[in-house]
């Protein structure tokens, strides 16, 4: 349950959650290295990305995390995601996906 050191692994919390409470389903809404280490666990079934008209930049000397961080996946390993839904709010794009897994040749 625990990891080399102390931490607790994705599949090991929602395991927990769901042994000790119940709970079936879970919504994340943590940072992109929480984000990441559920991605590399395999226990992401879908994701939800909004899409915002503006658009953002960083300089090299900038840290701002992106979208995944504390995990590095190749094209072999990489999740990917079926589009399930799209909708729109005014200039908004909010969009649904299903993870399918690493894509196989």
């Amino acid at each position: 349950m625990l990891t080399e050191v102390g931490i607790i692994g994705p599949a090991a919390i929602l395991q927990l959650l769901s042994s000790q409470f119940g709970i079936r389903r879970l919504l994340h809404e943590g940072g992109p290295t929480l984000f990441g280490a559920f991605l590399a666990a395999g226990v992401v079934d879908e994701f939800f990305m909004t899409l915002s008209p503006q658009i953002a930049g960083r300089l090299p000397q900038t840290i701002r995390p992106g979208l995944v961080e504390a995990v590095e996946f190749v094209p072999d390993t990489a999740p990917w995601f079926q589009l399930l839904s799209v909708k729109q709010k005014a200039e908004y794009l909010y969009l649904r996906y299903r993870c399918t897994g690493p894509r196989r040749a």
